[in-house]
């Protein structure tokens, strides 16, 4: 349900095999890249990981090794022909980095909307390919320039049942949408709720990410009861 791939764990100094700071985390065919350092590209090529399914791109800070793989990687997805639009969070400057990157792209494509990381993002709402509630909430973290950390926290449904969908002669094309927490109209005029085929709700998934900081009570607070907890 949740892939999260690490794509440069390196500070600073890039070596050959090693990018600098960012992550891809997947889920339903969709993604969210967190930071972009030199080397993002040709690290995800080696994992394997397609960031053209990147819905955002959110970045901690404004250090150049925490950034400076996003203009190539933009005119990349441009050049791989993407439309759809790609969302950038950031902390406060956002508008002025975009600019400077802007300058460096060139015309695409695609739009990309930028947004600060203020308030909580819900996922859902930004594309079809995430889970009913899934939501992105950015918090403070403590460095040198204003920085943010971010915490994905997934629901779970319950266990899909094929048998009750089965016997309510529900399309198999449409389970999945079941699943996604959507209701689903049928040629007789009935309606199957979720909760008719799904058991009961199971524990969610929380990843928190965050970029360089010293200790701090949101960073603690955000960590509480993660599944995944990366500092990079």
């Amino acid at each position: 349900m949740l892939t999260i791939t690490l794509l440069g764990t390196a500070a600073t100094m890039p070596l050959p095999d090693r990018a600098l700071s960012t992550a891809f985390a997947a889920c339903g065919g969709h993604g969210l890249l967190f930071d972009c350092g030199e080397g993002t590209q040709a690290a995800a090529r080696r994992a394997g990981v397609n960031l053209m399914r990147a819905d955002t791109v959110c970045l901690t800070h404004y250090h150049g090794d925490h950034i400076f793989g996003l203009p190539g990687l933009l005119q990349t997805l441009g050049a791989q022909g993407r439309t759809r639009p790609l969302l950038l969070v950031g902390p406060k400057g956002l508008a002025g980095i975009w600019s400077a990157v802007r300058a460096l792209t060139g015309p695409l494509p695609y739009a990309v909307r930028l947004q600060e990381a203020d308030g909580p993002l819900a996922l859902d709402a930004l594309s079809e390919g995430w889970p009913a509630g899934a939501v992105l909430r950015p918090f403070a973290t403590r460095h040198r320039v204003p920085s943010r950390g971010y915490r994905l926290d997934l629901p779970r449904a319950g266990r899909f049942d094929p048998a009750k969908a089965r016997a309510l002669n529900v399309p198999v094309p449409a389970w999945k949408l079941l699943q996604r927490g959507q209701s689903i109209p049928l040629e007789s005029g009935a309606v199957v709720a979720p909760a008719d085929v799904l058991g009961p709700a199971r524990r969610g998934l929380r990843f928190v990410f965050s970029g360089d900081t010293a200790p701090c009570p949101a960073l603690e607070q955000a960590a509480q009861n993660a599944d995944l907890f990366l500092c990079d």
